[in-house]
């Protein structure tokens, strides 16, 4: 048996009592186990806490952090801080992971001689999963080769904080923290201090993470969006930007991926506002997408850029996100929801 580096997995929790003890459950059967699990409680006002109390008590590589509701961020910063492992993992409290999550995780590192390896994922529905398979093949890969699958694979949201393993000390030594001024997409951002310190990666085409895409999960309940969402993608793509060239970055490895989340931005954008859930008078959402597009002018960030080889729908939504348009904008989301495509 090889010697077994100290795994630290960081796990934040808040209002998920339905689905923590899965999460728990399948952290507690690890075939890896040198391991300490960090459950940070952000604030919970179910039975999340009592349950990770519970679990903590029969888990002796189990310690439970209680703190105010502070966000995602915060608390797996504060797992961070509380971590003594060679080697991190994060786990959100609403997935679950198979039994050779961490085991194969770390295989992957120490064989290739790698300071990341990340896994491919099962999106769980409530049904049978859709896996999703990286375009990639297990082994060893130039930091080059995965740039683009790590940052703007998966309909463009980029690769899982939890498909991954990180070094300790890199993020020690370059002060890597998740940004609590973000309340989504923060590991995006991690993502891009991290990856600039590392060469390499070892890379595993295999659904080792189950991510929870239920309609009850905290992740998929519907908010409209307010100009706060604008503004924070304003924020989040400015950062990943001044990130990129912080670490001068080669452009032509995030350039065009940078546009098309700006395109997205807008379809999104408007896409939620014209969502047949929101209350808001006809009149009123015209508004909002109007507000986005005066206020904001993320057109003015590709307008002149040459994408060069899109897929059709990709095609469509540069042009109409290029035109400036409410009215074309609009018409083309509704158009999207009358035939019942997202």
């Amino acid at each position: 048996m090889r010697n077994q580096d100290l795994v630290s997995i960081i796990v934040p929790v808040y209002n998920v009592e339905n689905y923590l003890s899965q999460c728990l459950n399948s952290l507690k059967r690890q075939m890896y186990n040198n391991i300490e699990i960090i459950l940070v409680d952000d604030g919970s006002t179910d039975g999340s806490g009592v349950i990770l109390d519970d679990f903590a008590k029969n888990e002796s590589r189990a310690k439970v952090i209680h703190q105010e509701n502070m966000g995602v961020s915060a608390a797996r910063n504060k797992g961070l801080e509380n971590a003594t492992g060679k080697w991190v993992a994060f786990v959100d409290s609403d997935d679950w992971v198979e039994r050779d999550y961490i085991d194969r995780l770390v295989d992957a590192a120490e064989i290739h001689d790698t300071k990341f390896a990340y896994c491919s994922l099962s999106l769980e529905t409530g049904g049978r999963g859709q896996i999703s398979i990286l375009p990639l093949k297990t082994g060893k890969h130039k930091v080059e080769e995965v740039f683009d699958n790590i940052f703007f694979s998966y309909n463009g949201k980029g690769a899982g904080i939890s498909q991954g393993l990180f070094d300790r000390q890199i993020i020690v030594d370059n002060m890597i923290k998740f940004d609590q001024n973000l309340k989504r997409y923060e590991e995006w951002i991690f993502y891009s201090l991290y990856i600039p310190q590392v060469e390499e990666v070892a890379v595993i085409n295999h659904p080792l993470y189950h991510f929870n895409q239920a309609p009850a999960s905290i992740k998929h309940k519907y908010r409209v969006y307010t100009e706060s969402r604008a503004m924070d993608a304003e924020y989040l793509l400015g950062s990943f930007e001044n990130n990129m060239e912080l670490y001068s970055v080669d452009p032509k490895l995030y350039e065009k991926g940078l546009k098309l989340k700006y395109v997205e931005i807008i379809i999104k954008y408007a896409a939620n506002i014209w969502d047949k859930r929101n209350e808001a008078s006809t009149k009123d959402k015209h508004k909002a997408v109007k507000n986005l597009i005066e206020n904001y002018k993320f057109h003015e960030k590709f307008k002149d850029f040459d994408f060069g080889e899109v897929n059709p729908r990709q095609k469509m939504e540069i042009r109409i996100a290029k035109s400036h348009s409410e009215m074309q904008l609009s018409t083309y989301i509704r158009g999207l929801s009358m035939l019942g495509k997202k």
